[in-house]
């Protein structure tokens, strides 16, 4: 699904914007959120959703990040960015797994979803420029 959804992402995405982005973010977190909340058929729906929205995700940060870094740093920027990105799971899976023991995972999940909101939206105030053409 992935290797599809990055193929047509050029089709899909005809202008990048920080809004875009945003809200395509908030719609993954929102899959998360509600995924394990609704029935079969509407769980593995956001599921799917949440597989074709990463790989769009995932190609807007990098054409964003291609567009504002000096081509000289540009690979050692791809490698960190994608160092980082798999920190918080790396860091996260421990607490997570704790957790787990002792609460239903579907709170789990949606709790951490709503966190997930929460930081996007923080960012979102955080990167918006009052003058920015996005």
């Amino acid at each position: 699904m992935g290797a599809l959804v990055s193929y047509l992402y050029p089709r899909i995405i005809k202008k990048e914007t920080i809004k875009i982005l945003f809200f395509l973010v908030i719609l993954y977190a929102l899959s998360i959120t509600f995924s394990p909340l609704v029935i079969l058929y509407g769980g593995a729906f956001l599921i799917l959703i949440r597989n074709i929205l990463d790989p769009i995700i995932f190609n807007l940060i990098n054409s964003r990040l291609n567009r504002v870094i000096e081509s000289k740093y540009r690979a050692t920027a791809l490698s960190t960015f994608n160092m980082i990105r798999g920190i918080p799971y790396a860091v996260s899976i421990y607490l997570i797994s704790y957790i787990a023991g002792y609460y239903p995972t579907v709170k789990i999940a949606s709790i951490f979803g709503i966190i997930m909101m929460i930081f996007i939206l923080w960012g979102y105030i955080l990167i918006k420029k009052p003058n920015s053409n996005q």
